[in-house]
């Protein structure tokens, strides 16, 4: 009698388990979400966003192309500085300038500033247009060079990828137009190329130039 008791103790905590564990398999099954997977063919930018906001970890937008360039996508305005940019820097205001002055500057005092005002108005417009052809040259770099990515990216993704490559073109630019300076003064230093204003070396004769034919030049 206490074996078949114990049986009966023993059958109902069996059934008690087995209900308990398929209780608990059930509310499992209720309780984890599930997957679905939808699929929306070429959908719009503004149904890209919705999704975006309530599926940001699991959303995949595959590209059609997986490569363009930015020109498709940025547009870039440089702002040069007000000298280069106004009329100061042009040949037309030099000219109207300089149009009073002596053909033969030479005339001029070593001291007179008019002696070196064409000379250095060149300068400066030579100066303006190496450094915007400079900056136009690294912005068309950007622009004609390639995004690629196999996932259409967040709005905010993206302008943060655009603001990136920019400050690293406007880095560029001013680094490769100083490496230019640095190897026309390299050259010109150099190969002692003397301006014809006597600026930057000089000739001079010892005294005995004339019995020895020795000469020198110095830097000034």
């Amino acid at each position: 009698m206490r074996r078949n008791r114990l049986g009966r103790i023993t059958t109902r905590l069996y059934i008690v388990l087995l209900i308990t564990g398929h209780v608990i398999l059930i509310l499992y099954t209720i309780i984890q979400p599930q997957i679905l997977t939808k699929t929306f063919d070429q959908p719009s930018l503004t149904t890209y966003n919705h999704l975006m906001v309530d599926h940001s970890d699991t959303l995949q937008c595959p590209c059609s192309s997986i490569s363009s360039i930015y020109d498709r996508y940025v547009t870039i305005e440089p702002v040069f500085h007000q000298v280069c940019s106004s009329p100061f820097s042009s040949d037309g205001w030099r000219e109207n300038v300089t149009v009073d002055l002596a053909p033969d500057v030479s005339v001029y005092n070593a001291r007179d500033y008019r002696r070196f005002l064409s000379a250095h108005l060149q300068c400066l417009t030579g100066l303006c247009s190496l450094s915007m052809q400079s900056v136009n040259d690294s912005i068309g770099q950007l622009l004609s060079s390639l995004y690629i990515t196999t996932q259409l990216q967040s709005l905010t993704t993206f302008q943060t990828h655009i603001d990136s490559m920019v400050q690293q073109s406007k880095s560029t630019a001013p680094a490769t137009f100083a490496r230019l300076l640095s190897i026309l003064r390299a050259a010109n230093h150099g190969n002692a190329i003397i301006s014809s204003y006597g600026t930057n070396f000089k000739y001079y004769f010892p005294h005995w130039f004339y019995s020895n034919c020795v000469w020198g030049m110095y830097v000034l």
